[in-house]
């Protein structure tokens, strides 16, 4: 069994490749690898809305941007596992290049996590928008939803506001504990 600090540096290893990988073709805007907290997500949202703002984005392309963000930021605010020591430890990171933005969500998932990950995004990648927004419609009003939230909206919302089919990666910690990775993109100036 990985020790908390091994746990750490193995999420810490993978985010800075990702990082790296990155920047090689892309600005990156913001990079952020911690403890989450209501707080966080208020500064990580603020950030990103300025940037934006400077990037001078069409209003289209920013509200997809910002309606992911605040979704994934959110799962991983809620939905999230915690560290040994009670800590919410995730990812944000938002790149752009001229062509699209790359939003990149990490935190930590059981298997029982992975598994309604991995069902739900495989469903959502494989529907063109008009099933997506039935979809959306139907966990909406029949979804279990539960205190939290749930019952996969905020992916079904990702995936109608992105570009591109998600992306998710799931890198094993111990038997039951994964470091969830989704990568989403949305085309610049639509």
């Amino acid at each position: 069994m990985k020790t908390q600090s091994q746990l750490f540096d193995t999420c810490n290893d993978h985010y800075t490749r990702t990082f790296e990988e990155i920047q090689v073709n892309k600005r990156v805007l913001i990079s952020f690898f911690g403890h989450f907290s209501q707080n966080r997500v208020n500064q990580l949202l603020e950030k990103m809305e300025s940037d934006l703002s400077l990037l001078q984005e069409t209003k289209r392309s920013a509200k997809r941007v910002f309606s992911i963000t605040v979704e994934c930021l959110q799962n991983i605010k809620l939905h999230g596992m915690k560290t040994m020591d009670g800590h919410l430890l995730g990812v944000f990171m938002l790149s752009y290049d001229k062509k699209e933005y790359d939003l990149r969500f990490s935190n930590l998932v059981n298997k029982k996590g992975k598994k309604f990950i991995q069902g739900e995004v495989k469903k959502i990648n494989k529907m063109n928008s008009v099933e997506l927004r039935e979809y959306h419609k139907e966990v909406l009003f029949n979804g279990d939803i539960s205190s939290k939230g749930g019952a996969g909206l905020g992916l079904i919302i990702t995936g109608m506001k992105s570009s591109e089919k998600m992306l998710p990666e799931f890198v094993q910690l111990t038997d039951d504990l994964f470091f969830y990775n989704l990568h989403v993109s949305v085309k610049c100036g639509l």
